[in-house]
């Protein structure tokens, strides 16, 4: 089958005058078995390709037994090169301070530490995987706190707010995979790496994420105010003619909910919404509703201005690419709003 694959490769390189290299391809055999039945090795332009115990795909080593040991060496290898190469403008008194060197390992040097992770999380119950990637997290508090040499880590992880290294890249793994499934490019086969989403609820299975579409114009416009225009009464975006609707929303003990208020016609609405939402996806549920009460409405409306508190919401709704399903959802909803009314989310 591998021998047939590569004849299609060959044809198909030379119809487009494309040159497949033998000496940049290798063979690597998948199996633990400790004896191994002879075999005849495939040829690709009619030279036979070399046997490899690994071979390194998209910057994961993948080894013979898949035990990911050498991948995790390069790993720790890699992002311990990357905290100490910031060493120098590190010290005691002079340097960086520790919040910023606390960036620099949280967005630099553990995502080049987790990197690809989504298939090799189920090494990380293995003490000897854990070992290595702990010392690159140890050195880490270190150069944030100054902590004495004897310091234990569990203490310096503690003080920081940090997960142990197996629990932050299983974390990791998990909000890759479940945004993978929101793309259906996830084959839950309740096998190997597949298992991480086998003990999730199905409500966190469907996330808020899409694939960024490109929006380029709205019907709507949007607007931020800076605090002096909100002082003065004549900037600050409500004209005569335009009715006024309030949003808002809350999260207390795990319980979301939403609510719009429109003064001129004394109308006040709440709703609950699902536990797991947050305040983002909250304010723009409320944005929302409020748009769909206007459209089914009859009250004939020239201008509409709704007023939304949260920052976050008011860009994503103006963003031309945004990978939130909720907003992409909302953004229709008020460009028919504002087909009927002039619209404006200040």
């Amino acid at each position: 089958m591998l021998q047939n694959a590569l004849s299609i490769v060959e044809t198909w390189s030379r119809e487009c005058g494309l040159n497949a290299k033998p000496a940049k391809t290798v063979t690597v055999l998948f199996t633990r078995k400790t004896k191994i039945p002879p075999f005849q090795l495939p040829t690709l332009n009619g030279v036979e390709l070399l046997l490899s115990d690994e071979v390194k795909y998209l910057g994961v080593i993948l080894d013979r037994k898949l035990t990911w040991q050498r991948n995790v060496e390069e790993r720790a290898k890699k992002a311990i090169t990357a905290l100490y190469s910031c060493k120098t403008a590190i010290g005691k008194k002079l340097g960086l301070k520790p919040h910023i060197v606390h960036w620099i390992y949280t967005v630099v040097v553990r995502p080049i530490l987790f990197y690809g992770v989504t298939v090799w999380w189920t090494s990380l119950d293995k003490s000897l995987t854990n070992s290595k990637l702990t010392k690159v997290q140890r050195a880490a508090c270190m150069l944030i706190t100054g902590a004495l040499l004897s310091t234990p880590t569990k203490a310096m992880e503690t003080l920081l707010n940090f997960l142990t290294v197996d629990l932050s890249g299983k974390l990791q793994a998990s909000y890759n995979a479940v945004r993978l499934n929101a793309l259906s490019k996830w084959k839950d086969i309740r096998f190997g790496h597949t298992n991480i989403l086998t003990n999730y609820p199905d409500t966190f299975r469907s996330p808020d994420y899409t694939t960024p579409p490109m929006v380029l114009e709205n019907k709507f416009s949007t607007r931020i105010p800076s605090r002096k225009d909100w002082e003065d009464d004549s900037v600050w975006g409500l004209q005569s003619n335009s009715t006024a609707i309030y949003t808002y929303c809350s999260k207390l003990n795990l319980r979301v909910g939403s609510g719009i208020h429109l003064k001129d016609l004394q109308l006040d609405l709440c709703f609950r919404l699902p536990d797991h939402c947050s305040v983002f996806q909250a304010e723009l549920a409320a944005v929302k509703e409020a748009a769909l009460w206007l459209i089914d409405s009859s009250l004939n409306l020239p201008s509409v201005t709704i007023y939304c508190d949260s920052q976050a919401a008011i860009k994503s709704l103006d963003c031309c690419k945004t990978s939130s399903t909720t907003a992409l959802e909302f953004r229709k909803v008020l460009n028919d709003l504002a087909s009927k009314s002039t619209t404006q989310i200040v």
